[in-house]
């Protein structure tokens, strides 16, 4: 049901986006705005997001809150007196909420006010300070909602006597090396973005450097149809660096789930905004509209084989766990409660559609997710899911065991298990 939840509400914001959208562009440019959920809703990047099933409702529910906020930030100037306050309150707390949800909104908040100012610059060209007049409440909005949202996340770790967990901090290389071999990271997680031949292919595909290229040519059609250089420079600007965000923060290319859901949304308004800017000339239109159907192509064709590849994975780490099972139970022990089940080793799946997935779970085994306590913990988790409820040891047991008791790495077979005092110890291997 969740699930289901789930892609409603992604296919809702979509389809709110695309609708928002067309409320700038002129009538016969609206077959173009395909091309919006089109290069959206389709990227493999939704599938590194959405397999962390446990929050995926709450994502989506809030990327479609934070169009929603976006959307009336533009329009709340139109209203007056005590009605804008209530509107403005209104705003900020839902602009509180998305932040507590995934702090990445902040992110997709930008691009789609600056994604709507572009597309109502094309319409009705206004001038630069007039640009800044017009984004002043989103930015209002979006202050006061970092701020009410760093308030109340101080008060409920005051009161609640806990501790921030950081789990971000190691992903910063900026916190580890000089500034020099900061930007060499970051030079390297841009390159790494770029398309790649072999057999692991590139996450992002080719949709980096077409998102690159459109952009360049969106500079190249403003200054040739004489509109305002300063006011797309700087929109480009914004939408890259928020599209790029984490990249930039991290200094390092960072998991594909932390790039949405401003990195698609970048690469499907780019298309689009110059879709419509060159609605003139139907040879290069239909150049850019088969580039966006070939994008869009290759993007079902990923996420469909990361959703095959890692129903395969899961399906070929039951029938391990199964083997495990039934290993343990042919040992006949009595009071099987008192004894603990470590597993020692690793086994990589056979299925895996290989893309460099950066240490994302996605197209990985849980049999070899992780250092080995790791895996033994997950697997014993997993198994007690299935009802196949067993002990885990604490980690100073599973390593005295593993490396001053056992003698099952020392054997060369793939698969073994042995009983130590109440400890049931099972061999993995890549052979498995």
């Amino acid at each position: 049901m969740i699930n289901t939840l789930t892609c409603i509400l992604l296919g809702i914001t979509s389809l709110y986006l695309t609708y928002l959208f067309s409320d700038y562009i002129e009538i016969r440019e609206n077959k173009k705005l395909f091309i919006v959920p089109s290069l959206f809703t389709t990227s493999q990047l939704f599938v590194f997001q959405y397999y962390f099933v446990l929050q995926n409702f709450e994502f989506s529910l809030a990327m479609l809150l934070t169009v929603i906020v976006a959307s009336y930030c533009l329009k709340v100037r139109t209203f007056s007196g005590l009605k804008k306050i209530i509107i403005y309150i209104i705003l900020i707390s839902l602009m509180t909420l998305v932040i507590g949800v995934y702090q990445t909104f902040i992110l997709f908040f930008i691009q789609i006010i600056v994604a709507m100012l572009l597309l109502e610059y094309k319409k009705s060209k206004f001038s630069f300070s007039e640009l800044i007049v017009k984004a002043f409440p989103s930015v209002i909005v979006l202050l006061l909602g970092i701020a009410c949202y760093w308030l109340l996340d101080r008060l409920i770790v005051f009161a609640l006597k806990t501790t921030h967990a950081n789990h971000s901090l190691g992903m910063i290389t900026w916190f580890d090396k000089s500034f020099v071999d900061g930007l060499s990271s970051l030079r390297v997680a841009f390159t790494s973005m770029f398309p790649t031949l072999g057999d692991t292919p590139n996450i992002y595909g080719f949709s980096f450097i077409v998102g690159i290229l459109f952009a360049f040519l969106i500079l190249i059609i403003y200054f040739y149809k004489g509109y305002d250089v300063k006011i797309c420079s700087l929109s480009l600007f914004l939408l890259f660096f928020a599209g790029l965000g984490i990249v930039i923060a991290s200094g390092t290319l960072p998991t594909p789930r932390s790039m949405v859901p401003q990195y698609p949304f970048l690469i499907a308004f780019i298309a689009f905004y110059l879709s419509i800017l060159i609605d003139n000339d139907k040879l290069i239109t239909n150049v850019i509209l088969g580039i966006v159907l070939l994008l869009t192509f290759t993007q079902v064709k990923m996420s469909s084989n990361l959703v095959v590849a890692e129903d395969a994975i899961f399906r070929e780490d039951q029938q391990k766990i199964q083997l495990i099972y039934q290993a343990v139970e042919n040992l006949q022990l009595e009071n099987k409660s008192d004894y603990k089940l470590m597993i020692i080793g690793s086994s990589p799946a056979k299925n895996k559609q290989r893309f460099g997935n950066f240490g994302d779970l996605v197209g990985v085994s849980m049999f070899e997710f992780g250092g080995t306590y790791a895996i033994s913990t997950n697997i014993v988790s997993i198994m007690e899911n299935m009802g196949m409820s067993y002990q885990s040891p604490t980690y100073e047991e599973y390593m005295n065991y593993w490396k001053n008791r056992t003698t099952l790495e020392q054997k060369n077979t793939d698969f073994g298990i042995e009983v130590i005092d109440n400890m049931i110890i099972v061999k993995v291997t890549p052979n498995l």
